[in-house]
């Protein structure tokens, strides 16, 4: 495991978080809380972690869960109706009942409509290769696609789609995204500790829009804005630079649940 691994730097950890006030647990959802499957509906969050993030939600000043998944999905999938969710990468949020759209995603809602017809159009016809629409995020699934070929021209695709119409195009784990500029789980988490008042992240992720986040909270660290800890979860498919952009790493889901349990242990004494 790499030199900074979390297990052999609690002490230091802890150190830091003695002297925290306001202290918010921001975490992924797929990949992180659940394991990646073939298809997104198919994701489970395993029990134990739900319910140590409704606990952790009782012990600090804030908990949410950011995902590319919209708001109400996430919320389904962690089952946690009190945590915020902060869906299609931060352009909508939900706390109990009710989502509220940013005014971002509205503005580009337009764009991301008129892409998804043309990649709906375009987009080779290949089994396993399949779009999801988040409605201000388009998603091409190809996890279960077999040929390299399509897979290609579905990443050259949605590149070309998002430059045509002033969007984002992003890679991450078998799957290629259409986003609004906007829709960056960096702006996400600061926007959301300036509105909550915490002064103390933890930012826990596994694919290439958490290294936005990473990025994000480190250059709010350096410009004293925030004091952040972020901590990578590695896997056989992580992203290039997901390592080096976490001040810690874990291995695996049930070992972010051990760190969920540690969390709780030190807020509880």
């Amino acid at each position: 495991m790499p030199s900074h691994s979390l297990w052999l730097n609690l002490d230091r950890l802890n150190s830091q978080l003695l002297t925290a006030e306001d202290i918010g647990i921001l975490t992924d959802a797929d990949g992180t809380l659940a394991e990646i499957q073939d298809f997104p509906e198919l994701a489970s969050v395993p029990e134990d972690i739900a319910s140590m993030l409704g606990r952790l939600n009782r012990l600090y000043k804030l908990v949410a869960v950011v995902s590319g998944r919209r708001a109400a999905d996430v919320q389904a999938l962690v089952g946690q109706v009190e945590l915020l969710y902060l869906g299609n990468h931060g352009l909508e949020r939900r706390r109990g009942v009710s989502t509220q759209k940013t005014p971002a995603g509205l503005q580009a809602y337009t764009a991301v409509a008129d892409a998804g017809v043309e990649l709906a159009l375009r987009l080779p016809k290949a089994p396993g290769l399949f779009i999801e629409n988040k409605g201000s995020v388009l998603a091409v699934h190809y996890r279960q696609c077999d040929d390299p070929a399509a897979i290609d021209a579905a990443k050259e695709l949605t590149a070309e789609l998002a430059a045509k119409f002033d969007l984002r195009a992003q890679h991450g784990r078998k799957v290629s995204e259409i986003r609004p500029l906007a829709a960056d789980k960096g702006l996400a988490v600061l926007e959301v500790a300036r509105e909550y008042g915490v002064k103390q992240i933890i930012y826990i992720g596994d694919d290439e829009t958490d290294i936005d986040a990473f990025k994000a909270l480190r250059a709010a660290s350096d410009r004293h804005e925030i004091s952040s800890v972020t901590i990578a979860v590695l896997g056989p498919e992580s992203p290039p630079g997901l390592a080096d952009n976490g001040d810690y790493v874990v291995e695996s889901i049930d070992e972010v649940a051990r760190f969920f349990s540690w969390l709780i242990d030190r807020a509880a004494f």
